[in-house]
Parts: C-alpha cells; sequence; structure tokens
C-alpha cells in the first residue's frame, strides 16, 4: 500500500500512522476497563496494516476493537484486581527487614507475583488479537505462552521496562511508544503463535496472518 515502501515517503506515512495508533490506543484507554481490549486492537492493526499491508488504518483497529471488547474488559479487570494486590503486597513487603526470615518471605512471594504477572501480560493481547475463546482460556494462553517462550517474554519485558522510562523521561513519547512496543513485540510474538494457528478455521480468505 506504500508506493514508496522503502524511501522517504514510505517512512514519513508508517511513521504518521505510528502516532496515530499511539494515540488511538491512547483515548481508548481512557476508561481503565478498556486497557485491554485497545491494546488488542493495537496489536492486531499493527500486524495486519504496518507490517502486512492490509485494510485501512482505522477500521482495522475499530473492529479489532470491538470485537474483542466483552473478553477484553473482563481481562482489564482482572490485570487491574491482580495488579492493585500485587503492589499492595510490594508496599506491605517493604516494611519487613530483608534479614528477618518473615521478611525474607514476604520478598520473594512479592517478587514472584510481581514477575509472574509481567511475564503473563506480555501475550495477553497478541493472545486476544487471535485466538478467540472464553476470558479463561485466553487468560491461560497468555501464561502458557509467556513461559513456554521464556526468553523472548524476557526480552520484551525488558522492552516494555525500557519503554516506560522513555515516556517517564520524555512524556510527549507517549505519542509513538506504544505503537513501537507492539510492533517490536510482533516479531517473536507472530512467530510463535504461528505455530499453533496452523489448521484453525481462517478468519478471513486472506491468512495475512500465517505469512
Amino acid at each position: 500500500m506504500y508506493d514508496d515502501k522503502y524511501g522517504f515517503l514510505g517512512a514519513a506515512e508508517k511513521a504518521a500512522d505510528i502516532v496515530i495508533l499511539s494515540i488511538l490506543w491512547l483515548l481508548c484507554c481512557i476508561p481503565a476497563v478498556t486497557a485491554v481490549p485497545a491494546g488488542a486492537a493495537l496489536y492486531y492493526t499493527v500486524v495486519k496494516y504496518l507490517r502486512r499491508g492490509r485494510g485501512k488504518l482505522f477500521q482495522v483497529f475499530w473492529g479489532a476493537f470491538l470485537q474483542n471488547m466483552k473478553q477484553g474488559i473482563a481481562l482489564s479487570a482482572a490485570v487491574c484486581v491482580y495488579g492493585i494486590i500485587t503492589l499492595n503486597w510490594l508496599a506491605f513487603a517493604g516494611q519487613f527487614e530483608v534479614t528477618s526470615a518473615q521478611g525474607m518471605i514476604f520478598t520473594i512471594t512479592s517478587r514472584v507475583l510481581l514477575v509472574f504477572g509481567l511475564f503473563s501480560q506480555v501475550y495477553l493481547c497478541p493472545v486476544l488479537s487471535r485466538f478467540r475463546g472464553s476470558v479463561k482460556s485466553i487468560l491461560l494462553g497468555a501464561v502458557y505462552m509467556g513461559y513456554r517462550y521464556f526468553f523472548s517474554s524476557l526480552c520484551a519485558a525488558v522492552l516494555l521496562a525500557a519503554a516506560l522510562y522513555a515516556v517517564y523521561v520524555l512524556p510527549v513519547s507517549a505519542a509513538a511508544v506504544p505503537a513501537v512496543y507492539m510492533l517490536l513485540l510482533s516479531f517473536p510474538a507472530e512467530r510463535n503463535m504461528k505455530k499453533y494457528m496452523k489448521g484453525l478455521e481462517a478468519e478471513d480468505a486472506d491468512q495475512w496472518y500465517l505469512e
């Protein structure tokens, strides 16, 4: 869809698309309960529109956002509850001396909760964007993928930390960082998820997601 795909105009158009997608994601995240469906829509659009050149930006994003709304809201609520519990447990554990047995137990459990949550969420939006199923099956699938492909999940976690730091240091970068993060995440995620998509019923005649 880009006539000057590898030239200046093509790069500028893709950069503009990245900014538009990031802003769309930010707007759709204003109600916290829509953060996960917005993330799934962002991931889906980055892969289908930016990488594969299929469809129209707004149409692809909005369609994916609405399609994943019901399950996404439930998953957003689950993520929020888990996050609140983890943050409160971290604060509680910080009140104890690490040198004591009790303090060591609380510190270890708080770190386990943090790491488990972080690795489980890496594949949450990609899995929701690509597979149909119950909220439980999507959540379990994301957890499985996160630990089945540990190294790529670790890299994604480091990338997420870098993205959050970039936004913290330069808030204006939030206009591009979300889409850039999803774009970089899509390379290992698509490779890994593709193994589980072969043989499934096609979502449309053009199986762009198997390319």
